[in-house]
């Protein structure tokens, strides 16, 4: 069983939209995501729209395992948006699928790139996690403290998770983005 295979998975893909098909693409690009969004195992979508003048949209698809990764990148609703989408871009899609601690390391404005070397993502990740944990501990520990250890563990990540996941990782990434990928 491979890492991916039992870790949620971040699906990075980016397309470039034709001259004048703008407002096509949007119409579609709408109920497309409709229909996404009732995927099993669809943990949500983000959408990065070009800044003006560019014409590049970027995707980040979550989803709880590869099985359900996959299963959205061969379901009729993606093959056929992969129809739609081919009449209204220029190319074929970028792709870049990651799973783990590298979803923390996903750069859409950077376009589909590797992740960083696993050294310097441990590093970043280190550099976040020591701080806000301490902060963390800081403001409410105090009143954790009659808890089991258990609980506080478990009141502590389920703050700490999904502030590095959604707010404090990807700033990082972006402040540092000229270490992480050089």
């Amino acid at each position: 069983m491979t890492d991916c295979e039992t870790k949620p998975v971040t699906v990075l893909l980016s397309r470039t939209v034709r001259p004048g098909a703008e407002s096509a693409w949007e119409a579609a690009l709408t109920d497309h995501l409709e229909r996404v969004q009732r995927l099993p195992g669809h943990l949500g979508v983000n959408v990065i729209q070009p800044v003006a003048g560019a014409r590049q949209w970027t995707f980040i698809f979550k989803f709880q395992t590869q099985e359900q990764a996959d299963a959205w990148r061969d379901s009729d609703i993606q093959l056929a948006w992969n129809e739609r989408a081919r009449e209204l871009t220029e190319g074929e899609p970028r792709i870049q699928v990651t799973c783990g601690l590298e979803t923390w390391f996903t750069t859409p404005d950077l376009g589909v790139v590797a992740p960083p070397p696993r050294w310097k993502m441990a590093v970043s990740t280190w550099l976040v996690i020591y701080p806000t944990i301490t902060a963390l501990l800081l403001a409410v520990g105090p009143q954790l403290q009659p808890l089991p250890v258990a609980l506080r563990t478990l009141v502590l990540t389920a703050v700490l998770v999904p502030l590095m996941t959604f707010v404090l990782m990807p700033s990082v990434t972006r402040a540092l983005r000229g270490w992480l990928f050089a």
